[in-house]
């Protein structure tokens, strides 16, 4: 989240991203992995954040986790 937050400094800017809206796609398991492949040189973001998001995308189940 470092990343998204170097880019878009602030709440309104953060929450309004559209990189971060996607980020969360993925990391919430709502994209396929070529999609994610395809998607992450676009965002901007660090090789690090962009295997983060990779592995969550991967192992993430769809919707929400909370109990």
């Amino acid at each position: 989240m470092k990343d998204f937050y170097k880019m878009f400094p602030g709440d309104a800017a953060f929450t309004d991203s559209t990189a971060t809206t996607r980020a969360n796609a993925i990391a919430g398991g709502c994209m396929p992995r070529p999609q994610i492949e395809a998607l992450l040189p676009n965002l901007g973001v660090s090789d690090s954040t962009g295997k983060a998001l990779l592995q969550w995308g991967a192992t993430a189940q769809p919707g929400c986790a909370a109990p």
